[in-house]
């Protein structure tokens, strides 16, 4: 991308040790949760943290609510 003018070629990228991150621990746990409750029919990792999560959906921004038919919906 610097080549191609498409960012400075001063431009610095830093990467973090995810272990010293625990504000991102939440959002993986989530997501990964997430994961196998549709991929893999296995919801139980999704809810024990379902009545203290809130997920919207990344493009729209809406609520996204999983279903107990692997789903997702604006509702239970």
């Amino acid at each position: 991308m610097a080549a191609d003018r498409k960012i400075s070629h001063r431009m610095r990228l830093i990467h973090r040790d995810d272990r010293t991150e625990p504000g991102l621990w939440l959002a993986d746990a989530v997501a990964w949760s997430a994961r196998w409750a549709l991929a893999a029919d296995e919801p139980q990792w999704f809810n024990r943290v379902v009545d203290a999560t809130t997920v919207y959906e990344a493009a729209t921004g809406q609520l996204l609510v999983l279903n107990s038919d692997r789903g997702r919906s604006t509702e239970w």
